[in-house]
């Protein structure tokens, strides 16, 4: 191969690497206040408004994105959703399989931006001892 030939190929491989690192979602104002359940926590005090199904690529081409980028971005697809069903809470309904993912939205402070903050809600789950994760801007 000739040198030009070895350097379209390192540079394919790069922008291949860069886009691993791109995020493609963006999350909403509105979608800071919604608070993402566990998938053991009980939601039976919340009212179930719906499901969400959100879908990203998990692949481009032949290269597969990280797993872990393509969840944060179907998680914040669906806080993003969830205000337009007055929902302040979401729960998954199972893993992500191939960039889908399905969530159930609940209302479990009886309106979107009332009571209880996603702020409020973080330092109560720090002071039961455990953690909780947001997506990075």
């Amino acid at each position: 191969m000739s040198v030009s030939r070895h350097l379209v190929h390192a540079l394919g491989l790069a922008s291949l690497a860069s886009l691993s690192a791109c995020t493609w979602v963006k999350m909403e104002n509105q979608a800071y206040e919604v608070r993402v359940a566990g998938a053991d926590e009980s939601l039976s005090q919340c009212k179930r408004l719906g499901e969400i199904a959100v879908e990203v690529k998990d692949k481009v081409g032949f290269y597969r994105r990280d797993p872990i980028k393509v969840q944060d971005e179907l998680e914040v697809m669906a806080r993003n959703e969830a205000p337009r069903m007055q929902a302040d809470t979401l729960q998954a309904v199972a893993p992500p399989l191939n960039g889908e993912q399905r969530w159930i939205a609940f209302n479990c402070r009886g309106g979107v931006g009332q009571g209880v903050t996603a702020a409020d809600s973080a330092a109560e789950t720090r002071a039961s001892g455990e953690a909780e994760t947001f997506p990075v801007r």
